[in-house]
């Protein structure tokens, strides 16, 4: 069994840097001659290849297309020797056992082909702010590309991320929803990284809302109609308001106001540059 771990980046060098610490061939408690890691690098001057391949024998960096994060994870997959891939966030640090445990739960569950491992937030009390956020997966049926593990074949089989999705957000998900036809997904609670909690103004956070709403559509339009859009999106938005607005988080209720408001003008506009793409 060989792991290929796949790490996509772009201007994060500081942060990568943790994460390639704690996959060292000292850090991990597998043999290194068991995985790669693969550093698909999105950045303008390519600061990986000039840096950390350096500091970091054990990492083949790789120019990456700069097309988003979907783009970039499907590149460092096509470098992979390996014939399982592990997909981790460049910001994510892994627990010392995270290959160890992936390699147990392939070895315990035979015929399985996808497992999704569990991810923690690094500020418990940072998280609890208002507009701080941070993916947090500890009960399984997420499937975050932050930690996740994938046979070779049926990556490929499957065409990889779609790369249409051109934000980290909801490529993952339509994944998932591909990989399911093909096989169970088993949840491995031992398989951990910590992820940085991170917090957005709500500037930031309004000036996102149209491309984070155009990724959101094209994932909901593979799955529903243009009504079952609307009534699913605006019944998520109005109940992330009562539960912000139950925790005083009043800035969040605001982002999910505009969120709401822009839902139908964002499907409008899908409609028609989707239309055009299509007579082009």
């Amino acid at each position: 069994m060989f792991f290929s771990i796949i790490i996509p980046t772009c201007n994060r060098n500081a942060l990568l840097e943790k994460a390639l610490k704690a996959l060292n061939k000292s850090a991990q408690t597998i043999a290194n001659k068991d995985y790669e890691i693969i550093v698909s690098d999105d950045s303008a001057n390519d600061v990986v290849a000039s840096s950390l391949t350096e500091e970091f024998d054990c990492i083949n960096a790789v120019r990456g297309p700069r097309k988003g994060p979907a783009a970039n994870r499907n590149n460092g997959a096509k470098q992979a020797k390996g014939d399982w891939l592990i997909f981790i966030d460049d910001d994510c640090i892994p627990d010392k056992n995270l290959l160890h445990e992936y390699m147990s739960a392939i070895k315990d569950n035979p015929g399985c082909l996808a497992f999704e491992g569990a991810i923690f937030p690094d500020d418990e009390k940072l998280l609890q702010k208002d507009l701080a956020e941070c993916p947090v997966n500890t009960d399984g049926g997420c499937f975050w590309s932050a930690n996740i593990c994938i046979q070779k074949n049926l990556f490929k089989k499957i065409g990889g991320f779609n790369e249409q999705f051109l934000i980290a957000a909801q490529e993952d998900q339509e994944l998932y929803s591909r990989i399911k036809k093909h096989t169970r997904v088993v949840f491995c609670k031992n398989c951990k990284v910590v992820h940085p909690v991170r917090y957005r103004g709500l500037k930031e956070k309004i000036e996102r809302i149209p491309i984070e709403m155009k990724n959101w559509i094209l994932f909901a339009r593979m799955q529903q109609s243009w009504w079952q859009i609307f009534l699913s999106g605006s019944g998520a938005q109005i109940k992330a308001c009562v539960k912000t607005i139950k925790q005083n988080k009043f800035k969040a209720v605001l982002y999910h106001l505009f969120s709401l408001a822009y839902l139908v003008p964002g499907i409008i506009l899908f409609t028609f540059q989707h239309n055009d793409k299509q007579k082009i």
